[in-house]
Formats: structure tokens, sequence, C-alpha cells
């Protein structure tokens, strides 16, 4: 089952995916302690306001100016206190998104390493395919080549037998003409001899 990084929306291995929710989660929980930290430091600086304003009612008359000062410089420490856990809160902040700023990185090099291995899968696949196409065109054309080689020897053969088979023939004819034009030079000279004599 794939997974899908929540800042990019690529598609991301289990255990990044887990580490960027992680990180996430735990930026979410540090951020709602900060949130609960806050809270309570608020409730107790009304409570300790509270506190402050029965005892200053109590002590007014004689103490006015001992409460305020104490009411001031409690209100300074919890403010300082808030203070420092804003600025908490912004290092958390800033560290969470400097982990997912890397986690990001590193699932977008493993995606161009994966799609580089997969790129040069394919080509070598391709290669391969192309070699086994040359090859196959280069047999097909050889066994082309033979027939078409073995058609004309047949050819030629037949023809030659054919040229041998007329050439005797021919060398019987003029055996036959050369043994009738005997016969009839014979002939000739019997009926010439038989003129004169």
């Amino acid at each position: 089952m794939g997974y899908t990084c929540p800042l990019c929306g690529q598609s991301v291995s289990s255990s990044l995916y887990r580490k960027i929710t992680g990180i996430w989660e735990e930026r979410k929980r540090l951020l709602e302690k900060i949130k609960e930290d806050k809270a309570k430091l608020r409730k107790n600086i009304r409570e300790e306001k509270k506190r402050l304003r029965r005892e200053a009612a109590k002590f007014r008359k004689q103490k006015a100016h001992i409460v305020k000062q104490a009411v001031e410089r409690r209100t300074k420490q919890l403010e300082f206190k808030i203070e420092t856990l804003r600025r908490r809160e912004k290092q958390i902040e800033r560290n969470a998104q400097d982990k997912i700023r890397k986690a990001t990185l590193q699932a977008h090099a493993q995606a161009q390493k994966l799609a580089k291995l997969r790129l040069n899968s394919f080509k070598r696949q391709l290669r391969a395919s192309v070699r086994d196409r040359l090859r196959k065109e280069r047999e097909r054309g050889a066994r082309k080549v033979e027939s078409r080689y073995r058609s004309l020897k047949n050819t030629f053969h037949a023809t030659l037998i054919q040229m041998r088979a007329k050439n005797t023939q021919i060398q019987e004819q003029a055996k036959q003409i050369r043994e009738l034009e005997r016969q009839l030079e014979k002939q000739t000279t019997s009926q010439l001899e038989g003129y004169s004599g």
C-alpha cells in the first residue's frame, strides 16, 4: 500500500511516511503541552491575581504599596515564563520544519534514485529488446537469403541439366547430320560414277 507525503503529495515509503507524520505528531504533542502550560500559567496568573487582590484588600490599608509591587513582580515572572514558552514553541516549530524539510528532501532523493533505477532498467530492457529484434530480423533475412540462394541454386542446376541434355541432343543431332552428309556424299559419288561410266 502506497503512502503520500502530507507536504508535497509525492509517493513515499511507509518508513518515511511514519517519520514525517511522527515529526508532526511530536510537534502537535509539544504544541498541545505548550498550550496546556500556557493555560495553566494563565490560570495561575488569574488565581494569583485573585489571591493577591484578596490579600491586597485585606492588607490594603497597611501594605498597598508592597502588594502592588508583589503583583507586578509576580506578573513579570509569569509573563517571562510565557515569553520563554513562546520562544520554546517557536524553536520547536523551527525544529519540526527542519525535520520535515530533511525528510522531504530525503524522500525526493529516494524517489529520484528509484526513478533513475527504473529508467536504467527500462533502457536495458529496451536495448535487449532491440538487440533481440535485430537478431531475429538478421536470422529471418539470412533464412530468406539462404532460401533464395537454394532456389537459385536449384534453378541453376535444373537449367544446367537441361543445357547438358540439350548439348547431348545437339551433339547427337550433329553426329546424325555428319552421318547423313557422309551417306549423301557416298550416294552422290556413286551416282556421279554411274553417270560417268
